[in-house]
């Protein structure tokens, strides 16, 4: 297990989308190695210091989730625009998740905002409390145009987003 900063790891995609060399990757210590092909081109970073879990076991499996599919592009506009009236001292919109998706921001600073999406396919309705920022965060590394699924179990819980080749997950914030 090796842990490198995002923009270690972004600088490597990037490196290895713009050649067609072979890539090696090579781990010393707490510093990996990336070295393309023959161009003599190479990139060392050096691990993160800390204890972090193993992804996997931070990630929930919830069989009995609620889960929709909506797309990611859609999703994130209605987010932005439930935010417009959030504030420093509330930042938190209700994110109701069903066959209509509806995102809730209320503040006394800027007052209220409701936005309504439909959703591609859903199995139930759950609404969570989030920070509209890491869930826009989050869907601007998909596809914009790619169905994503959005699950929860209960307002406690963490909204899980899984794409087809991503999966990023947003704790839900307590009451005010």
């Amino acid at each position: 297990q090796l842990l490198i900063p995002v923009r270690a790891a972004g600088l490597i995609a990037t490196l290895c989308r713009q050649t067609d060399d072979e890539v090696q990757l090579e781990r010393s210590g707490d510093e990996l190695r990336a070295t393309w092909g023959e161009s003599g081109l190479w990139l060392r970073c050096r691990q993160l210091a800390g204890n972090y879990p193993r992804w996997r076991d931070a990630i929930p499996e919830r069989p009995e989730a609620t889960r929709v599919v909506v797309r990611a592009d859609h999703l994130a506009q209605a987010l932005r625009q439930a935010a417009i009236c959030t504030s420093e001292t509330s930042k938190a919109i209700t994110l109701t998740l069903g066959e209509q998706i509806t995102a809730t921001a209320e503040s006394s600073e800027a007052g209220a905002s409701t936005v309504t999406l439909d959703a591609i396919e859903a199995s139930g309705t759950v609404s969570v409390k989030v920070d509209p920022s890491y869930c826009i965060a989050w869907l601007k590394t998909c596809d914009q145009v790619e169905p994503i699924t959005v699950e929860a179990s209960d307002s406690g819980s963490a909204l899980v987003f899984r794409s087809e080749d991503a999966t990023g997950v947003v704790m839900p914030m307590g009451a005010d």
